[in-house]
């Protein structure tokens, strides 16, 4: 039973009939034999000639093995076979199952049977076994009655003489009263589809069936039917036309008829088309039919600011093959609005299919929205969607972001934010990120103050981090000096655990008379699952340079201190730099002192050296000496030498000296000539 609602009768539901389904059959026995063997094999076979299918009986016995019943059924197949349990240690029956799919069962007797197949018969297999062996038995009694056979063959002889004579005056006799009763039975049919066709003229203009036209022929070739027209009706307060045609065919091969039909419907913004056709043979090869149709309508609605699209599909054949069928549907709406100074645009849509390899859906729907909310500037976007499929299973998905920036006096603020979220067979999976940053920059007197602080935050199915980060810079003068810092600090969670850090600079520079002085310090600290650290850097500097007399100077001293985790170092160091010009002497000296503390322990050094250059009439002079001290763990070092020359005319002569605390002194004189 199919179930129909017609639309605007609300009394009852229409019960139609729909496809009668018989279940299988099932056999159970202790062995079945080689030929349900056979044709179960035609169907797990590579060769698509074997693919025959049977028909059979069932027979229902009653007391002392009589039949009291018989079913038949038709176009079977071996869909199943199921073997015994094969276990030596059960004493059990080893039984066998199998299951028989077939196309009718009919109770012989009661009325007409299902369409047979066209493919081999198992009941005709039968019947001609019976035949043959009541032929056999035929022989065998004829060859005993050969001889009597012979005596009556003379009398038959005569016989037989005046019988052909008698069949032929018959048969002429009939061939003209059958001639006779043609041409009768011709007119009366021609009249009676004369008188039939009036009337189905008639019923087709009542139904509102236009331009009818049934052609109705009789001849040689059998009866010939044609029938097509136009209809215009309103059904339900729905205009409807379309046009149908048919035509059909009957003589001694057998018959055949077709029919087609096409219709459009419209009211308001829905509009929809259908057409059909079918045909059907009946011949000495069996029953072959077909039917497929298809239907489509679709629909453009505006309400409001919303525009929607919806259409929908269908397509469906049925033959002796079997039914396939698919089915598509879809609709979309969009809109677009203002709202508070924000444009906002929204989209969503549905699409199915469906047909007889599975069925697929889906729908989704995504938004944007822009504009401006007081100082900031906004952006926002979201989307959602949701697949299911037969074969693969239910998906479905969703994301948002969102986006805002504004200035705020000097400050100027940042934000984002953006989740998504998806879910399949292999379970959900998730993550969602934010952060928002501010940047602000002023001046203050003589000094440019910059600073920025933002926060991060990230979380999914592996677990959840954030971080916060903050720094300034700040640049500028104070008097003589220039001077610039910067400083920073974050931290931070996750899997990994807790980090932070904050570090400290800062230097500054200045000119006062001849003297540069410059200075710069620095400083850091982390801490995360190894401990904490951290570590101090500081270090000023001056330079001077003068002129006195016809003599020029040149001082720099500085100092260093480090300190972290393996603990402090600290050094001191000067140096300085003259040289001159003293009646007819050229000379030069550097002078230099450094101490140290650290880790090895302390450490001090001394340099000095100089150097002098005189021209005495053809003889210049030379001398250079130097000096150098140094203490530490190990003791006092000390290192002096000495070099004087003596040149005139291309010729030299001189004497050099190295004395150490480390080694014997030293001494040599050299000459050229």
């Amino acid at each position: 039973m199919v179930p129909m609602a017609e639309g605007g009768w609300n009394a009852a539901e229409h019960k139609l009939v729909g496809r009668t389904k018989y279940p299988n059959i099932v056999l159970k026995q202790g062995s079945a034999g080689p030929e349900m063997w056979r044709k179960r094999q035609r169907y797990i076979s590579d060769t698509t000639g074997d693919l025959r299918r049977f028909d059979g009986a069932i027979i229902q016995m009653g007391p002392g093995g009589k039949a009291v019943a018989t079913w038949t059924f038709t176009n079977a197949w071996v869909c199943k076979w199921e073997a015994p349990d094969w276990d030596a240690n059960k004493n059990e029956i080893a039984i066998e199952t199998i299951e028989i799919v077939h196309e009718g069962l009919a109770l012989n007797g009661s009325g007409p049977t299902p369409p047979r197949s066209k493919h081999s018969s198992g009941a005709g297999a039968k019947a001609a076994a019976a035949t043959t062996s009541a032929a056999k038995q035929a022989a065998a009694a004829a060859k005993g009655g050969t001889a009597a056979a012979k005596g009556a063959a003379d009398a038959a002889k005569g016989a037989a003489k005046s019988a052909t004579d008698a069949a032929k005056n018959a048969t002429k006799a009939a061939t003209d009263a059958a001639k006779d009763a043609a041409k009768s039975a011709e007119k009366a049919l021609n009249k009676a589809v004369g008188e039939a066709t009036k009337d189905i003229a008639k019923a087709a203009s009542k139904a509102g069936v236009e331009n009818f036209k049934p052609e109705v022929t009789v001849g040689k070739d059998g009866i010939k039917a044609h029938v097509e027209g136009d209809f215009k009706k309103n059904i339900a307060g729905v205009p409807v036309s379309g046009h149908v045609s048919a035509d059909a065919v009957a003589n001694k091969d057998g018959i055949k008829a077709k029919a087609s039909a096409n219709a459009k419907a419209e009211a308001g913004p829905v509009k929809a088309e259908a057409k059909a056709d079918a045909a059907v043979s009946v011949s000495k090869e069996g029953v072959k039919a077909h039917a497929q149709g298809e239907a489509s309508a679709k629909a453009d609605v505006k309400a409001g600011p919303v525009d929607i699209h919806a259409d929908a599909s269908a397509k469906g054949r049925v033959d002796e093959k079997g039914a396939t069928g698919s089915v598509d549907a879809n609709v979309t709406a969009k809109t677009q609005a203002k709202i508070a100074g924000m444009d906002v645009k929204a989209e969503a849509g549905a699409k199915v299919h469906a047909d007889e390899k599975g069925s697929h859906a889906e729908a989704g729907v995504k938004a944007t929205a822009e504009g401006k909310v007081g100082p900031a500037n906004v952006k926002a976007a979201a989307e959602a969607g949701v697949t299911a499929d037969s074969k693969e299973g239910v998906k479905a998905s969703a994301k948002a972001e969102a986006h805002a920036d504004a200035k705020i006096g000097n400050t100027s603020v940042t934000g984002d934010a953006k989740a998504q979220v998806t879910a399949d067979k292999t379970g959900v999976h998730g993550s969602a990120d934010a952060s928002v940053a501010a940047k602000t920059e002023q001046k203050i007197g003589n000094t440019t103050v910059t600073a920025e602080a933002g926060a991060k935050a990230h979380v999914d199915e592996k677990g959840a981090s954030a971080s916060v980060e903050a720094k300034a810079h700040a640049e500028g003068k104070a008097g003589p000096v220039n001077l610039n810092a910067d400083a920073g600090a974050g931290a931070s969670v996750g899997p990994e655990g807790a980090k932070a850090h904050a570090e400290v600079s800062g230097h500054a520079d200045a000119k006062v008379g001849n003297t540069t002085v410059s200075g710069d310090a620095k400083a850091g600290v982390t801490a995360d699952k190894t401990g904490v650290h951290g570590s101090a850097d500081a270090g000023v500097a001056a330079k001077t340079e003068q002129k006195i007399g016809n003599t020029t100077v040149t001082t720099e001293a500085g100092a260093k201190v480090h300190a972290d985790e393996k603990g402090t170092t600290a050094s001191v160091d000067a140096k300085a730099h003259a040289e001159g010009k003293t009646g007819p002497v050229d000379w030069k000296a550097d002078a230099a002192a450094g101490a140290s503390v650290g880790p090895g322990g302390p450490r001090a050094y001394g340099d000095i050296h100089a150097a002098a250059k005189e021209k005495i009439g053809p003889v210049t002079l030379n001398q250079d000496i130097g000096a150098h001290a140094s203490v530490d763990k190990n003791g006092v070092h000390t290192h002096a030498e000495g070099d004087v020359s003596a040149e005139a005319g291309g010729k030299k002569v001189g004497a050099q000296g190295e004395v150490s605390s480390d080694a014997a002194p030293k001494g040599k004189f050299y000459k050229n000539f």
